[in-house]
Order: C-alpha cells, then structure tokens, then sequence
C-alpha cells in the first residue's frame, strides 16, 4: 500500500509581544491561520483580553497526528506608568509665564494657556477662571497614562481712588480716602494714610496701591491740582447810622459769600439796632 509523505508544516506563534495593560481584547495571529491557540485566559482562536500585569506564555498548535507541531510565545503585560502632574494652583492673570512640571518628565502638556508642551503656560491668554491642564506621558513599552492639574487664574482687583481734584496752595492737609479699604497710598506730598499736604502750585499724581485676598495687585491714580489761593477780601471795617436801612457790603472777590447775623449770603444788610 502506498504512503503519501506530506512536508511538515510548522506552527509559527510570530515573536513575543509586549502590551499595556489597558489594551483590552487583543488579538494574536499565527500561521498557518487555522492553527489553535492554548494558555490560561485565551481563546482556540488567539483572543485574549489584558486584565492583570503578568508575563503569559501561549502554545499554538497546527496538525495533528505526526504532523502537529507546536510554537509557543510569551506575551508580557505592562503596568502603565504612573504620572503625577502635580499639585492645583492659582495665580493672577498679570502674572508672568509659569512653568510646570509632571512626572516622570519629558511628558507633554496640554490645555488652554499652554504655549508649549513642555510645560509653560500663560495666564493672561488663558484668561480668568479655572483650567484644567494635561499631563500625557508615554513609557518605554509605550504604554501611555494622563493626569490633570487646575490652574486658577484669579482677575485683578479695582481699586478706586476717587475723582480727579482742585485745591488751593495752604498748609492745610487734605485727607483722601479710596476703595477698597486696607490698600496705601504713595506719590508726592503724600503719606499712606492718604493725607496730602500742599506745597506747590502744580499738578501731582499720587497712586493707591491695593493686594486682595488672592495676592493679586493693582494701583489707581488720583490727579491733585493745586492751585494758587486766593484770599477772601472783606475790604475795610464800615460804619452807619441806625437809619441808612438796606446796605451792601462788597467784597473781593465778587462770588465769595458772607455770612454773619442778619446778612445776606450776598452781603445785603438792613440796619435795625444801634
């Protein structure tokens, strides 16, 4: 009786592979394609779902009788790495750029106000409000994971330190006070307290400077003109006789105002009484 003599085929498993453990249902191929698979966790068909970080060795088979041959394979189950991208912060949307760091390092930064992904982000493009920043890094087995940070970008305060003002060149102190409270004032004949003394005829521009809460700063600025003063003039001490009724009384200059018992605000005077 004859005897065919068919050439060995040989089961090919292909190479050792590496995978993360998040990959999930994976699918491994052999040759020649009809060939089974056989380890713990895969299917005759070579799917295998990734669930803990191992390293698995899988026999795939092809033929049968003295024509089965068997190759096997190792197939390793990588942790993914772990990334840290650091602790939440917050800064003032005039602040300069920041630098932020993730780990392990050499990762890549994203999110809005990120002008590059090394990690430098901008607080005024940004804008106020809070945002979230992500750190991606990808391992030597290129198994890859994120983490995220919140960058608060906190807006400048307003102070206010009131309207532009006129006074007259004496030695007296002028007080200003401004919004919010708890802030100093500095410029030119100025104190902290906001006490202004004239010494000069001219303009000054003195400046209240104001930190809230968030460390954040601003100033405003107040224009104080002082002018030369000029003296109120009564002119010279009257007298007249009990009959002369209504009188004028002028002084200088002629918008100034009297005051005193029965005068006019404008300097009329009816005589009554010795």
């Amino acid at each position: 009786k004859r005897q065919t003599v068919d050439s060995t085929v040989y089961a090919d498993a292909k190479l050792d592979k590496q995978v993360c453990i998040d990959s999930g249902l994976i699918q491994l191929e052999g040759l020649p394609a009809t060939g089974t698979w056989s380890g713990l966790g895969i299917s005759s068909t070579g799917l295998f779902t990734t669930s803990v970080v191992d390293t698995l060795d899988f026999v795939f088979t092809y033929g049968e009788g003295n024509c089965l041959t068997r190759d096997t394979m190792e197939l390793i189950v990588n942790p993914l790495p772990i990334v840290d991208a650091g602790l939440d912060f917050a800064v003032c949307v005039d602040d300069t750029i920041q630098t932020v760091v993730g780990s392990p390092l050499n990762g890549q930064w994203s999110g809005v106000g990120v002008i590059d992904p090394i990690g430098k982000f901008n607080p005024d493009l940004a804008g106020v409000g809070v945002h979230t920043l992500t750190y991606y890094y990808l391992d030597s087995n290129s198994c890859d994971q994120i983490d995220v940070m919140q960058i608060t970008v906190n807006a400048l305060p307003e102070p206010d330190a009131g309207v532009d003002t006129t006074i007259c060149d004496q030695l007296i102190a002028v007080s200003y006070s401004a919004t919010p409270v708890g802030g100093y004032w500095s410029g030119t004949g100025i104190d902290s307290t906001g006490l202004f003394m004239p010494f000069g005829v001219d303009t000054f521009d003195v400046y209240y400077h104001y930190t809230d809460g968030n460390g954040c700063y601003n100033e405003d600025t107040l224009s104080i003109t002082v002018d030369s003063t000029v003296y109120a003039d009564a002119k010279l001490d009257k007298q007249v006789c009990i009959d002369s009724g209504q009188v004028q009384i002028d002084g200088l200059p002629a918008t100034g105002i009297w005051s005193g018992p029965g005068i006019s605000a404008g300097g009329l005077f009816t005589t009554s009484v010795v």
